[in-house]
């Protein structure tokens, strides 16, 4: 009996963590770059998001590798989007905070967003990154500062 109260009790753990932590879907991204920036065609691209802070170094290291990347890839042919990436940098600072490290860390091909601007993302923490396809397919979820730059390089296709 004990050994059954252990397992729910971490399977209650693990739901409640899965459900405080969503990501965005594939729709609600396209619909931020649409509202904000719709000169951007969507047209078989795929779409990376971020969530960072300036007070935490990782999350911000990150975003910096996010922009790197939104830039060499930005009409390179990646899986499943030949027309390459669209980059949305989620801030959790307030806007002018977010705004003055966003250039200060001289990131070119990324859309800034604020958390506080859209409801959806008040269950997204920091550090947290998912990349769709052009399709709304996961490619990758929740990766490291280390293992972002290969990753990208894993899916692209020549």
């Amino acid at each position: 009996m004990k050994n059954f109260k252990n397992q729910f009790l971490l399977l209650v753990v693990f739901s409640l963590n899965i459900c405080l932590a969503q990501t965005p879907s594939f729709q609600e991204l396209r619909s931020i770059i649409e509202t904000t920036h719709p000169e951007i065609s969507l047209n078989d691209k795929a779409i990376a998001f971020h969530v960072w802070s300036v007070a935490d170094k990782s999350s911000r290291e990150a975003n910096i590798e996010f922009g790197k990347i939104g830039y060499t890839l930005q009409v390179a042919k990646i899986k499943n989007a030949s027309k390459g990436l669209v980059v949305i940098s989620c801030n959790t600072d307030n806007t002018s905070v977010g705004t003055i490290a966003f250039q200060r860390d001289s990131i070119k091909k990324a859309i800034f967003i604020s958390k506080n601007d859209y409801t959806f993302l008040n269950n997204c923490s920091v550090n947290q990154n998912v990349i769709y396809d052009s399709f709304g397919n996961k490619l990758y979820q929740d990766l490291k500062v280390s293992a972002i730059f290969k990753s990208f390089a894993d899916i692209l296709t020549r």
